[in-house]
């Protein structure tokens, strides 16, 4: 494995875990511990979550295309994000929304940039090795 599939890698496990964070916390913040005395919405949950969960099955895979979308569609729940954790009586799940938003764009984007040199690279590999030229 080279350093780029190993960056790529890093950048796909991280990806996981900020885009199961961010889901986490949007489920928690909607259904269980729902702010400003509001109550537990199904609804609010399901137009927050669905276009998370389409991505699921891409993101799994470690689509590039998929991953592009995730990192744009992080920004959506990053501006949701930020007005709550700027007003006042700011709860935890407001700061774990945005830190995930925030690392869910950051690490699809790398993930994107190291998987596709890593692609370039093992296919300039295996040209050379079977003496085709690009």
């Amino acid at each position: 494995m080279t350093a780029l599939e190993q960056r790529a890698r890093l950048a796909w496990w991280v990806t996981i875990a900020s885009y199961l964070g961010l889901l986490a916390a949007l489920s928690l913040a909607t259904l269980v511990w729902p702010s400003d005395g509001r109550e537990p919405n199904a609804v609010i949950w399901a137009l927050l979550a669905i276009p998370l969960l389409i991505l699921l099955p891409g993101l799994w895979r470690g689509g590039l295309r998929t991953n592009a979308w995730a990192a744009f569609l992080s920004l959506l729940y990053f501006t949701i994000a930020v007005p709550n954790v700027f007003k006042a009586g700011v709860r935890l799940l407001d700061w774990i929304e945005m830190i995930c938003a925030v690392l869910l764009f950051l690490a699809s984007t790398l993930y994107i940039r190291w998987a596709a040199r890593a692609g370039r690279e093992r296919t300039v590999i295996d040209n050379q090795a079977t003496g085709e030229q690009a």
